[in-house]
Formats: C-alpha cells, sequence, structure tokens
C-alpha cells in the first residue's frame, strides 16, 4: 500500500512537472512560433484555406493569446486578420455544441465579407458550405457561443456585394465599409442567426460619413430585427435615449430602409438631427434639421405614426400631441394627420424648415404678412399635406385670438392658394395681415371662400355677421355681410347696425384705384360725420340720404352718375332738409359736360374741368397779370378749358350750414370761363338778392375778366339794408390791373341819412403780401359837409403790417390826421390828431 502511494504521488509530481515544463516552454517565442505554424497547419488542412499564426500561448489556468492570425477565403483573399486575440476561460463541450469564455479581446482585427459578381454567397458562406458534412443529417442542433465580458478595439469590418451598384449616398447595406470600430460590453451569445450582448459602448466611422459616438443598451441581432434596450444612441449631433426596435423579414431589406423596417421606437428626452437619418433615407440628401423629440413612434419611415410625443424645434417652436404620417421622406407629398395639444412656432421657425430637394437648401416659404402674427399657439387638428390641408381649432397671435375650420391648397410657391371654410375671433388686428395700415381690430364670424397668390391680394366670397371693424379712427358694429370681397373692393350686401352708422349698401364698391369705381345703392339712415372721420367738426351732426352711384367717382374725371335724394342734415341747429342731388357725366358737341340738377341749384360745366386743380390753375391766371410775381405763376398746367352756368334755386337750407341766415335768391344765374392754355378767365353773375345774416343786398352785378394782360372787374349793387333801417343804394366797386399796377374806384349815391362817397385808389404790387396804394383826392359826405383829402395819401402794406402816411381828412376848419403803422408788434403805433372836430358828426 506505502508502494502504491509513493508510485502516485510520483506520477502526481511528474505530471505537474511536465504541466510545468510545457507551460515553460509556450512562454518562450520559438516554442509560441512552432505551435502557431503546427496549428495553422492544421487549421489549413482542416479548412481547405490559408491559416496563420505568428503565436499562440497556452496557459493550463490563464487566457489563451494567439498573434497575427490571418485566414484567407476561397479565393485566396482576406477574410479574417487579428493582430492580438485573447480567451480567458475557453471551454469547448461538443457534445452540447457549446463554446464558452469569461473574457474576449480583439485588437486590431480586419472582418473582409464580400460576394463576388456572379456569386449568390459571400466568401464566409462558401467557406463555411465547403466544412459541411455531405450527410447533413448528422448535423445536430446549432452551435451556441458564450462570453460574459468582451472588448474589441480598432475594428475594420467591410461587405461587399460584386453584384450591385454602390449607392452615391447614405449607408449601403452591400457596401459596407466600417473602420476604428470600438465594441465594449458584456453578456455576449450567439445561437444560430441571433446575436445577444448588453453593449457598453459601441462607436465606429462608415465610409458614408456616418460617425456613430455611441450605441449602448441591451442589444438582440438577428435576421428579422434589432432591439435595443435600455438605448443610448449618440452622433455629434444626435443623442437619442430610450428602446428601439427594428423589425423586418430579411437583411436585405434594410437596403429599402423607408418603407420595409418597420420601427418601435419609445423616446426619452432625446436630441435627433435628421442628417442622420439620412444615411439610412437617402431621399433626405442634404437635409439639417434638428428637433427635440419624446414620445412612441411605431410603423415604417413611409408610414409613421407618433403617439404622446413632443417634438421642440428651430429656436421657439414645439409641438405636443399626436401624429399620423404617410409620405415621408417627401414632405411635399407627406398626408399628416395631427391632434395638437399645444403648438407654438413662429415665421422665423416655420422658414427653417426644410424642403426637397434638400440639396438645394430650400426652406419653407409662407406669405410674408404671417410675420406680423408673431408667436403663433394653436390647438386642435391638422389633416392633410403641406400645400393642402384642412386646419381646424383655436390660434392665438400677436395680432389676437382666432378659430378656424380652414381649409387651405396650393399647387406649389408660384402659383395661388385657395382658402375656404370659417372663420371666427373676437378680436384681431387684420390691418398688419392684410397690409392695410388703416384696419384695426377686427370681431367676426364669418364663411369665407377664397384665392390669390397672398393674403394681401386674395381675392374670396364670404358672409356671416363682423360685431367689430376699426378703421382709422372709426369703429364699427352690428354689420352683416354678403358678398365677394378684393384688394380694397366689395361687391355684395352689407347692412350695418351702429351707433354712428345705419345703412343698407347692395352693389359694387371699388377702392383700389386712385379713385373709387362704384355701382351700388345705399340708404344711409343715421351716419355721425363727426365719429366716423368723415368731417372734423366734433359737436353733433349727423347725415341720412339714399344714395345711388355708378360709374368713377373721380372730382377731376366724374364718369357716371350720383344720385342722392331726401338729403337730410342734423346738428345743434337743428334738422335741414337739403332735398335732393342729382350729378351726371357725359359728352357734347365732342366734349367733357357735368350737369347737376338739385333741390338748391341747377348747372352745368362744359368741356376739360378739373376740380383738384382748379385753385392752382385761377391763381396762375391771377399771378400773370403782375409780372412781379411771375415765380409764383405754374406755366405747365394741366388742361383746362370749360364754361359753366349755375342757376341758384332754393339754396337757404345748404348756405345756413356753412354762413347761418344767408341766403341767394332763387333766379341768382353765374357763368364763367377759364382757358387754362391762354390764360384767360370770366366770370359774371346776376343775383336779384343776397342775404348775409341782417345784411340784405339786391340787384347785384358781379362781372370779372382777364384777357391778354389786362385784368378788369365790376361789383355793382342797387341796395344794401342793414337791419331794415340803415341802407345804402348805388353801390359800386370797380377797377383793373395791368404791369404790377392797380386802380379801382369805390363809391355809393344815397343812403337813408343822405351820405354818399366816391374814393380813387392806385397802387402798385411788389410781392404775394406786398402792396402800395395810393388814395388819390376822394371825398365823402357823411350829411355835415365833404371830408376830402387834400393830397394822395399812401399805405404800405406788407404782409400784416398797414403803414401810414399822413392821412388827413378836411371839412371847412375840421380835419382829423391819421399817421404811423398798424401792426401786431406791440412797440408800433398809429397816431391820430383831431382840430375842431364837431361831435355832431
Amino acid at each position: 500500500m506505502e508502494r502504491m502511494f509513493r508510485l502516485l504521488g510520483a506520477a502526481v509530481l511528474w505530471s505537474l512537472a511536465l504541466v510545468s515544463l510545457v507551460t515553460l516552454l509556450m512562454m518562450t517565442p520559438a516554442v509560441q512560433r512552432w505551435a502557431a505554424g503546427i496549428l495553422g497547419d492544421l487549421a489549413s488542412d482542416r479548412l481547405g484555406v490559408e491559416v496563420r499564426m505568428d503565436k499562440v500561448m497556452l496557459r493550463p489556468f490563464g487566457p489563451i493569446e494567439i498573434g497575427k492570425v490571418f485566414i484567407g477565403d476561397l479565393n485566396g483573399d482576406t477574410l479574417i486578420a487579428v493582430d492580438d486575440l485573447r480567451i480567458t476561460g475557453l471551454r469547448i463541450r461538443s457534445r452540447k455544441h457549446l463554446v464558452q469564455a469569461s473574457r474576449l479581446d480583439l485588437k486590431g482585427a480586419r472582418f473582409a465579407l464580400a460576394k463576388d459578381s456572379g456569386e449568390h454567397h459571400s466568401n464566409l458562406t462558401r467557406l463555411l458550405n465547403s466544412l459541411t458534412p455531405s450527410d447533413t443529417s448528422q448535423q445536430g442542433s446549432d452551435w451556441k457561443v458564450r462570453c460574459s465580458s468582451f472588448a474589441i478595439e480598432d475594428l475594420h469590418f467591410s461587405f461587399h456585394d460584386g453584384n450591385v451598384e454602390r449607392q452615391t449616398f447614405g449607408v449601403d447595406f452591400d457596401h459596407v465599409d466600417v473602420t476604428h470600430a470600438k465594441v465594449v460590453g458584456h453578456q455576449f451569445s450567439v445561437r444560430g442567426d441571433t446575436i445577444r450582448a448588453h453593449l457598453e459602448t459601441l462607436s465606429l466611422l462608415e465610409h458614408s460619413g456616418l460617425h456613430l459616438v455611441q450605441l449602448g443598451g441591451a442589444a438582440i441581432v438577428c435576421g428579422k430585427g434589432i432591439s435595443i434596450d435600455q438605448m443610448v444612441l449618440r452622433t455629434p449631433e444626435t443623442d437619442v435615449r430610450g428602446t428601439l426596435l427594428f423589425s423586418m423579414e430579411n437583411w436585405g431589406d434594410m437596403n429599402d430602409f423607408i418603407n420595409k423596417v418597420d420601427m418601435r421606437l419609445d423616446l426619452d428626452s432625446s436630441r435627433l438631427e435628421f442628417a442622420d437619418i439620412a444615411f439610412f433615407a437617402p431621399g433626405l440628401e442634404g437635409v439639417r434639421f434638428p428637433i427635440n423629440v419624446s414620445g412612441r413612434i411605431r410603423g415604417t419611415v413611409a408610414e409613421l405614426k407618433g403617439r404622446g410625443m413632443s417634438i421642440g424645434f428651430g429656436d421657439r417652436s414645439f409641438f405636443k400631441g399626436n401624429a399620423e404620417l404617410s409620405g415621408l421622406p417627401d414632405v411635399d407629398n407627406t398626408f399628416m394627420l395631427l391632434d395638437i395639444a399645444e403648438l407654438r412656432t413662429d415665421l422665423q421657425d416655420i422658414q427653417m424648415i426644410p424642403v426637397p430637394p434638400f440639396v438645394d437648401g430650400g426652406k419653407l416659404r409662407l406669405p410674408p404678412e404671417v410675420r406680423s402674427l408673431g408667436e403663433i399657439r394653436f390647438e386642435g387638428s391638422f389633416t392633410g399635406f403641406t400645400r393642402s390641408f384642412t386646419a381646424y381649432g383655436r390660434s392665438l397671435t400677436a395680432l389676437g385670438a382666432i378659430r378656424t375650420d380652414i381649409s387651405y391648397e396650393r399647387v406649389s410657391v408660384d402659383k395661388p392658394f385657395a382658402l375656404s371654410g370659417r372663420i371666427a375671433t373676437d378680436g384681431f388686428r387684420l390691418g398688419p395681415l392684410l397690409d392695410v395700415p388703416q384696419l384695426g381690430e377686427v370681431a367676426a364670424n364669418i364663411r369665407i371662400q377664397g384665392s390669390g397668390p397672398t393674403l394681401g391680394s386674395m381675392k374670396a366670397d364670404l358672409e356671416g355677421v363682423i360685431p367689430k371693424l376699426s378703421y382709422g379712427a372709426i369703429s364699427l358694429s352690428g354689420i352683416k355681410a354678403n358678398g365677394r370681397i378684393e384688394p380694397g373692393r366689395f361687391n355684395g350686401r352689407l347692412r350695418v347696425v351702429d351707433e354712428y352708422l345705419v345703412m343698407d349698401f347692395e352693389g359694387l364698391a371699388d377702392l383700389s384705384g386712385q379713385w373709387p369705381l362704384v355701382d351700388f345703392s345705399a340708404y344711409v339712415q343715421h351716419a355721425d360725420l363727426g365719429a366716423l372721420g368723415i368731417t372734423s367738426v366734433k359737436d353733433y351732426n349727423t347725415l341720412s340720404v339714399l344714395l345711388e352711384a355708378e360709374g368713377r367717382l373721380s372730382p377731376d374725371s366724374l364718369l357716371g352718375m350720383v344720385k342722392m335724394n331726401d338729403i337730410s342734415y342734423c346738428n345743434e341747429d337743428g334738422e335741414h332738409a337739403l332735398g335732393d342731388v342729382l350729378l351726371t357725366s357725359g359728352r357734347r358737341d365732342g366734349e367733357n359736360l357735368l350737369t347737376l340738377v338739385s333741390t338748391f341749384a341747377e348747372g352745368e360745366v362744359h368741356g376739360e374741368f378739373l376740380p383738384t386743380l382748379l385753385p392752382q390753375a385761377i391763381g396762375s391766371v391771377l399771378y400773370s397779370v403782375f409780372p412781379v410775381l411771375r415765380d409764383e405763376v405754374e406755366y405747365e398746367l394741366e388742361e383746362q378749358r370749360f364754361t359753366f352756368r349755375i342757376v341758384a334755386l332754393g339754396t337757404a337750407d345748404v348756405l345756413h350750414l356753412f354762413a347761418p341766415g344767408s341766403s341767394i335768391d332763387s333766379g341768382s344765374v353765374f357763368t364763367g370761363w377759364l382757358d387754362s392754355r391762354t390764360f384767360d378767365i370770366g366770370f359774371s353773375a346776376e343775383m336779384p338778392g343776397v342775404s348775409l345774416g341782417k345784411l340784405r343786398a339786391n340787384n347785384i352785378s358781379v362781372v370779372a375778366d382777364k384777357t391778354l394782360d389786362v385784368l378788369a372787374f365790376s361789383v355793382k349793387s342797387e341796395r344794401q339794408v342793414w337791419k331794415d333801417s340803415i341802407w345804402f343804394s348805388g353801390t359800386s366797386l370797380s377797377g383793373k390791373a395791368y404791369q404790377d399796377e392797380l386802380t379801382f374806384e369805390l363809391g355809393w349815391d344815397d343812403s337813408n341819412s343822405g351820405t354818399n362817397g366816391d374814393l380813387n385808389v392806385h397802387g402798385e404790387v411788389r410781392g404775394l403780401q406786398a402792396l402800395t396804394l395810393d388814395l388819390l383826392p376822394s371825398q365823402l359826405y357823411f350829411g355835415r359837409g365833404n371830408w376830402m383829402t387834400a393830397e394822395p395819401v399812401r399805405f404800405e402794406i406788407d404782409s400784416s403790417t398797414v403803414q401810414v402816411d399822413s392821412l388827413m381828412l378836411i371839412n371847412g376848419k375840421q380835419w382829423i390826421l391819421f399817421d404811423g403803422t398798424v401792426s401786431r408788434d406791440p412797440t408800433a403805433f398809429l397816431a391820430i390828431e383831431l382840430a375842431n372836430v364837431s361831435l355832431s358828426n
């Protein structure tokens, strides 16, 4: 027994010594190279391809190290090359078809997978097929590979299919070339075509330009898809966190990622750059659009659904809600169904959204008026395409809140859009949006159907109510509209019931041109002219009228007809019935004819007549008489050559509005003419009587005529009465102007107190507001002798200053002297001297 123990002990010692010796020998380079050569030759014979190893280090209780491994394919090209391979805890259990290791370290690996032109299988598949026994019934179950932890550094993986042309952009799964890959993780296993691993990090560069900084999580890869739980995916501009699942029929589906790869993404707060998605969806080539996103995403890129989504883009924009998109990545043809819990954006952010073709760098374009909306908030639903959609919900903008059920359609950015549906608002500033500054806040509930290249030039049919409309200083309420509206143009029915305006309107009003073009009838029951900004009068003044108009309402070229019936004007003095007015334009003898028929006057103007330019024309004609005023004359006048005749009828009610108590007797006739080419003008008036307050003048005759360089004028009145007791008769004023000189005579024949007078004046025009007048010897009879001027008296008039040079009135021994200045200057004075003047005068 003792001997047996000795023999057993000796065997153990020899075994340990042999193992130690072998271990020591395997640590020497020569033995490592010898062992590598033996193993390489055995593998080459077994595989039928070249296999080389520079060193093999086997340790009974340590890691296995293999250096400079080369495995060729059947063509003699590189299949696998490894600089350094270290395996710890390797166990091979052939009966269970199981390979296990506790640790795998791989450095400087090259895996070159390829499919030659005309071949259906890759070089790896062909090699494995060459090793497959002919009796496949004896293959048994799939081998399983397990590794507790692994670290792969500087991996270069490639796959090239010689049967398929390379893509010009994006990750081409038929031509993959990954460099500088690093893979670190644990719990690695392979069974059949399924690979599982918990990735701590996966980073790589792909020849397409894709740079994966980090991919981590519990990953499963098989022929049916990829899943990553607790995913972290980072590129230089993307940081995505959550859970990912790609499902497909086979790996070939990755070449049609957009349509064939079904996605399930549950994203936490993540940042996604669409340029990274473009590597897998070549239709997005050139896109650059980062978004912040969280939520649940399902479906393919072409048929995508999002639930509980939160998306932020631009500087201020974000979306919360659910979305369904069909047609990506073709944004123009993508159908969208958006259930919007909240959307915030503005024109600056919207115009950063890229549009195809993305390589051109184009951005989404909206009408420029949208800028005035400022930040836009919307909640509701959006259905359709970017060019054709229906928006239902409530919007809040810088111009006000608005509720919409609107359909929008635009074929392309250079074509008009169509808009239809219903719009309602309690208060919206429409002017900035339509580029009409005078248009203020509007409250409305209307149905609209319109089109146009921009909102400001849109033409639309509308029907509804407008509870409030502000235009300039005017604010109206109670408006009902039914008609067609265009920029500056309305054609339809309009009813207004407001504190300041009660009106029924039907017809056309086109205000788009310089002058209105109209064809309408309107019954204005009540119009507060001051409140509506029509007049500057602040006191109470209102108008009611039945108005019909047709044609162009230009004061210089009226073309058509304006008819006003039952005109009633009311102010603090009471109500004034002004009657009717009919103003028409036409032609007679080949010239323009303007005709007035009214309750207070009848008349006509025949020829070229421009009322707005008339003051300038009259002024230039009169100034042309005086050479000193030549700089005030406008010689290049618009041609005016007309005659006119007006007959006064009942004028009291009309003139009372401008001068209370004034009137011109019926039958008074006013005629005249003007020729701007010859600078000639004429005017005459024959009036049976004129009243102005408490003054009454009878049988008045007025004549004025400017021909060539001479202006002559005369005003005569048979009798004037003041307060029924004071009267004058035979009053006349006549004179002429020529070459800066002015002469006129003023006098009267008799009065209730027997007075009379005769004044002769000679003057010189020295400027537009400068005049010299010489009072020639004259006399004034006041019933107690004649008051006369002995010598000429000069008056110097300059603007608001009148200087009198020794005006002496003499009546026998009585005399009065005026000398000095009448001026706004408080230091100037007028001296008055009297001698022997009887107070009875």
